[in-house]
């Protein structure tokens, strides 16, 4: 078992969870750009790392070493999620107000999702692989169809706030998301509607999940 630790020197380090002590394999960034955001993709062996520089970095889990960089973002990465059942390509959000699908086989940007005005903090995808959903600053949250990369559906938090984190519920087809009001909502996905509403206490949950 292991787990995966970045730092702001563009460390990324694999511990044995059973020996966290000193680090198995340390992977590094010759652009010492902060690790913003990790991702693994256990299909094909690898992870997938973002930085405080907007670059996406692919590295070979055995050996360590960077197989990739992708530079099409122009700020830095917020949020890094992998498909179900598509094991070569795998999302980001950025700063810069995108979201982009990447194939780790082309080696390329395949989709950029535009229409947010803020940074996006937050995205995931559905569990049949149909959705992109992402979270902004904007108050938004966003439904893109997967095939095409049109926007399909939109909901608006109210009051207005920035979205921090989604969490999606499989079995329920429900969405969870932060705030940075301090509220968390809960929207039914077959009609697109708030189910409800709760305060969280004084501060906004920085992460959520079902």
């Amino acid at each position: 078992l292991i787990f995966i630790a970045g730092n702001e020197t563009g460390l990324l380090s694999l511990f044995n969870l059973h020996n966290p002590v000193n680090p198995a394999i340390v992977f590094e960034d010759p652009s010492y750009a902060a690790v913003t955001s990790i991702q693994t993709n256990n299909f094909e062996r690898e992870i997938i790392s973002g930085t405080s520089k907007g670059s996406v970095n692919i590295w070979d889990l055995s050996s360590g070493k960077m197989i990739s960089s992708f530079t099409k973002h122009l700020a830095p990465i917020l949020s890094i999620a992998c498909f179900e059942n598509r094991p070569n390509c795998f999302i980001t959000s950025s700063m810069d107000t995108t979201v982009k699908v990447w194939d780790l086989r082309e080696k390329n940007e395949i989709m950029s999702l535009k229409g947010h005005s803020q940074e996006v903090k937050s995205i995931l995808v559905s569990p049949n692989d149909a959705w992109i959903i992402s979270g902004s600053a904007d108050s938004s949250i966003k439904f893109w169809d997967v095939g095409t990369g049109k926007q399909i559906q939109e909901i608006i938090s109210e009051p207005k706030s920035s979205i921090s984190q989604l969490s999606i519920n499989p079995t329920q087809f429900q969405l969870m998301a932060s705030s940075a009001d301090k509220t968390i909502a809960f929207y039914e996905l077959s009609g697109f509607r708030e189910q409800n509403r709760i305060k969280v206490g004084a501060s906004p949950c920085s992460s959520i999940t079902f």
